[in-house]
């Protein structure tokens, strides 16, 4: 049974962040550019975050409680204010009496909120629906959740308000198709899913999108014999493997000789090119593809930005791309508390440490990045 309970005060926090178009802190925004919310005493950690319409903010994630944890969303105005309209003032925490995270969150037109969580040992991973206030909805799934057959990394909606989630098994990536009421869509793959290995050991999917021809595209990456690469792989509506992308439907990508290499967001411009943002060590990468999932050679490098960010490991969390074409990247690196870049029609400049990086015998620019914030 999944309950929604009132807000505790406590002091852990969430943070939600605002940046002005020139990249520095939005001053009109929470303090100083940030709201930072009081989630849990015991830890607290946001995952998702999806801005409606009329500009207010929820925020998804998960809060710490006595013997496991809730799935938290919080509702701010577009001054970052909390919401008080939402829920009860502002907050929605939701117990199955174990552990529950919200790990993404979609807006539907109509208002309604779509989060998907992760398992637990004794709880499978679930899609919730709330209407706008914060109620759970009673016409999506058995009082407002539904069972997921898979792992969730990410999640989105298509154009017919259908909803995609990306995920994973033990060793192959599973997309899963769901119908407006909550049930699998028979129609896609196999009884609703695709599962996935792409012939390597180990095959993750992490992030979605779904492009203007409602073909579908899946970030991730593959590894074998230990080595792991980025991929994209392009289904068809109906949940096909796409044989005219890349090499039998999937697009592999060796960078930079790091034995992790992972996408972790994908984003389709105006054009149909296609932009993927991969956790590397120590930088950011951003690779852009061809509408057939070729390496553009006119973006970077063969198709490749490069942008160091930190002496510690970084990682790419998310990657947009604005209405003037510009590339936001957003993520994190361990020296610094955040990270946020943005590529597009801006000069060269050096963003910290070397200006090029030696990579398998080519130099990785810091081409058309500037450092939003740290």
């Amino acid at each position: 049974m999944i309950r929604s309970l009132p807000f505790a005060l406590a002091a852990h926090v969430l943070t939600v962040t605002s940046y002005g178009q020139a990249g520095t802190l939005d001053p009109s925004f929470g303090a100083g550019g940030i709201v930072e919310t009081v989630a849990s005493a015991t830890g607290s950690q946001s995952n998702a975050v999806a801005v409606r319409t009329d500009g207010r903010i929820l925020l998804a994630g998960t809060r710490n409680v006595t013997g496991g944890s809730e799935g938290a969303i919080v509702r701010y105005l577009s001054d970052g204010a909390v919401d008080l309209s939402f829920a009860l003032n502002g907050y929605l925490f939701t117990s199955n009496g174990g552990t529950l995270a919200w790990v993404d969150i979609a807006l539907r037109p109509d208002g309604k909120i779509v989060v998907v969580s992760i398992a637990d040992a004794n709880h499978d991973p679930i899609l919730a629906r709330f209407h706008m206030d914060g109620s759970p909805d009673s016409t999506f799934g058995i009082d407002g959740t539904a069972p997921l057959v898979h792992s969730p990394s990410a999640m989105v909606l298509d154009a017919d308000g259908m909803i995609l989630v990306v995920g994973n098994t033990a060793t192959e990536h599973v997309i899963g198709r769901y119908m407006e009421d909550g049930s699998p869509d028979l129609a896609f793959g196999s009884g609703g899913s695709v599962v996935n290995g792409l012939g390597a050991d180990v095959a993750l999917g992490t992030s979605l999108v779904v492009q203007d021809d409602e073909n579908i595209l899946v970030a991730g990456s593959s590894t074998i014999a230990g080595e792991e690469n980025v991929t994209v792989t392009r289904y068809t509506p109906t949940g096909s493997v796409d044989a005219g992308f890349g090499t039998g439907g999937t697009v592999t990508t060796r960078e930079c000789g790091s034995t992790t290499e992972t996408a972790e967001g994908i984003a389709v411009q105006a054009d149909g090119r296609i932009v993927v943002g991969v956790d590397y060590e120590i930088g950011f990468v951003v690779l852009r593809y061809l509408a057939d999932g070729t390496l553009d050679p006119a973006f970077g490098v063969d198709g490749q930005v490069y942008t160091f960010v930190g002496e510690n490991q970084s990682y790419v969390k998310d990657i947009i791309v604005q209405p003037d074409g510009a590339l936001l990247v957003g993520g994190r690196a361990l020296s610094e508390f955040r990270v946020g870049l943005r590529c597009g029609a801006l000069p060269q400049r050096r963003i910290a440490g070397p200006f090029l990086r030696q990579c398998r015998h080519r130099h990785h620019l810091h081409l058309r990045c500037e450092l939003l914030a740290q």
